[in-house]
């Protein structure tokens, strides 16, 4: 199972476009989607505060502020042919 995460902050509209998106795009593809919100006692807070929403793919960043859906769809359909 392809798992996505975002990496995301609170009252953070670009996160909420990002989660209403990828709940959308979960309808054409399946991927179990984790949200992780951010706050300063987070270990990923100073490497991401500044990027959100940041989405990460099987552990591989992928995306900083917004989700292109071609290309998000191009990786997943990538990501289910190499681990057929």
């Amino acid at each position: 199972m392809i798992v996505v995460e975002i990496y995301s902050k609170p009252d953070c509209s670009l996160c909420d476009r990002a989660k209403v998106k990828l709940n959308e795009l979960q309808k054409r593809h399946k991927f179990e989607l984790r949200e992780i919100l951010l706050n300063e006692s987070h270990p990923k807070y100073a490497e991401f505060s500044d990027r959100v929403p940041v989405t990460v793919i099987n552990n591989d960043i992928t995306f900083d502020y917004r989700i292109p859906e071609e290309e998000f769809l191009r990786h997943l359909i990538s990501l289910s042919r190499t681990s057929a």
